[in-house]
């Protein structure tokens, strides 16, 4: 039986490009010796191999066909149209290579010049570009498109197989430092999680995304009522070591306890510092809310024909293979005959824009309840302590007893601006003020983009609406992801 953690974990994805002569002399012997190589690399790499290529005759060709007779995906990358294309090969030859297109995870034209080996070229070094492994089936001649992708992968500093179609010899280049484990899925898929959660009845996402998703996004809501917990109790406990400080010299208080007690308020909001700090705790919710909304995003544009997830520009390397490995999960995946457009657009609408109008709105109304309480007691004490000093400074302190007339003089001047102050600033830690206006602008865009989603009645056209929303809900995702820089996994 598999194990919740097990069956919640997901496997990274390699893409793994081919560049080759077209012409062999021993078609078959390269042709196993790929397959023996993809074997290896298999068993080595932790992960799902995906095959990047062409379909020129040859290398690549001999490539394709290892990847397919493995069921690993493949990924066929063009130089020019197949229109174009087809010109390179006689009827029966271009009848096996729509055989081998019809069995591609994708099929994508990148050549864009109009000269025919500028756009292979072009073609080949768009695909080292990117992969993460380059196999080369090369006699090590320097001439040629092959030598040219060689080199080039060498300069970018792209782990490289050689393979020799004379000798069949094999060599490698490039690999010492790179271990193909990537840390931030790896840490991710080591999270704890309690009972595995199925996805909803009829989703056409695959069970496992589903409780990837569901556990990130459990741990994220976990962990951020912690964090701002411990930076809440941090201000309080400085707040209260004050006031009972202030007590003590006002009072002329000499009770080694109260000594001790502001002593250990003290230290302990010290301590409530060193436990976010080291524990990392707001790295911790940045990461896993940053990976859930990536795949809550997947999850809720699953339907369409491409896979629309939030911009990673900004964030580095840090969640391009969880990227990465959603969208081949979502290229092999797709189903043959996709919903009709009516569904998509509704359930989109209903599951993706609605709840999010539905969240926004209940955050709103309780940030807006906070920080009206928090104004309030702001208020409240900055109005006592402005009464403490009229009336003092109108009538004094005479006729009242010692410990009233310390209370007035010595006590509340530091008590009631401290308390004021802690009201504001947490106001300003939590930031509540640009929390509410942000709650606020996204329910109103979100009526929008409800409106223009229901509006779309062509495939293409509901593409560009949920690329919109998709893009303005993701806008905060760098922003919090640059908050958490350098985490540690442990």
């Amino acid at each position: 039986m598999i194990s919740p953690q097990a069956s919640s974990s997901l496997r990274p994805y390699w893409l793994v490009a081919l560049k080759g002569h077209r012409h062999l002399r021993q078609p078959e012997a390269v042709g196993e010796a790929l397959a023996a190589l993809l074997g290896a690399l298999s068993e080595e790499i932790d992960g799902t191999l995906v095959g990047v290529s062409s379909i020129a005759p040859g290398a690549d060709t001999r490539f394709a066909e290892a990847i397919l007779g493995m069921s690993l995906p493949w990924r066929a990358l063009l130089p020019v149209s197949l229109a174009e294309l087809r010109r390179d090969f006689t009827a029966e030859e271009w009848r096996y290579r729509e055989q081998l297109l019809a069995r591609a995870t994708e099929i994508q034209v990148r050549g864009r010049a109009a000269d025919r080996d500028e756009a292979d070229l072009e073609c080949g070094l768009d695909t080292l570009d990117q992969a993460d492994l380059l196999i080369a089936v090369w006699d090590e001649r320097p001439a040629g498109g092959t030598a040219a992708i060689v080199a080039y992968a060498r300069g970018v500093g792209k782990p490289l197989i050689i393979l020799n179609p004379e000798t069949l010899g094999v060599r490698r280049e490039g690999w010492e430092g790179h271990p193909f484990l990537d840390h931030e899925l790896r840490y991710l898929n080591r999270l704890e999680v309690g009972a595995a959660m199925a996805p909803p009845d009829a989703s056409p996402v695959p069970p496992v995304l589903w409780r990837f998703f569901t556990k990130v996004d459990q741990m994220a809501t976990r962990t951020a009522p912690n964090f701002r917990r411990w930076v809440a109790s941090s201000l309080v406990l400085n707040t209260g070591a004050t006031l009972l400080v202030a007590s003590i010299i006002a009072f002329a208080l000499r009770l080694p306890v109260l000594d001790a007690l502001a002593f250990l308020m003290s230290a302990g909001a010290m301590g409530a510092g060193f436990y976010l700090k080291y524990r990392k705790v707001h790295q911790r919710w940045i990461h896993c809310r940053v990976a859930a909304e990536i795949c809550r995003a997947a999850i809720a544009t699953w339907e369409l024909p491409r896979l629309v997830l939030p911009d990673l520009q900004g964030l580095g390397e840090t969640f391009a293979r969880l990227a990465t490995s959603v969208r081949m999960m979502h290229l092999c995946a797709r189903p043959a005959v996709p919903p009709p457009l009516e569904e998509i657009r509704e359930r989109y609408v209903r599951d993706r824009i609605e709840d999010q109008i539905r969240y926004h709105q209940a955050r709103a109304v309780r940030l807006a309840r906070r920080r009206q309480r928090l104004i309030s007691l702001f208020w409240f004490f900055s109005a006592l302590a402005v009464l403490r000093g009229l009336f003092v400074g109108l009538y004094g302190t005479e006729g009242f007893s010692l410990e009233a007339g310390r209370t007035l003089t010595h006590f509340l001047p530091l008590a009631l601006p401290g308390l004021a102050g802690c009201a504001l600033a947490l106001i300003s830690v939590f930031d509540l003020n640009g929390q509410l206006a942000h709650s606020r602008a996204l329910t109103n865009f979100l009526f929008a983009a409800r409106a223009e989603t229901r509006a779309c009645h062509h495939l293409y056209a509901l593409q560009r609406a949920i690329a919109r929303t998709e893009r303005y809900l993701a806008r905060e995702i760098a922003d919090w992801f640059a908050l958490g820089q350098e985490p540690r996994y442990g």
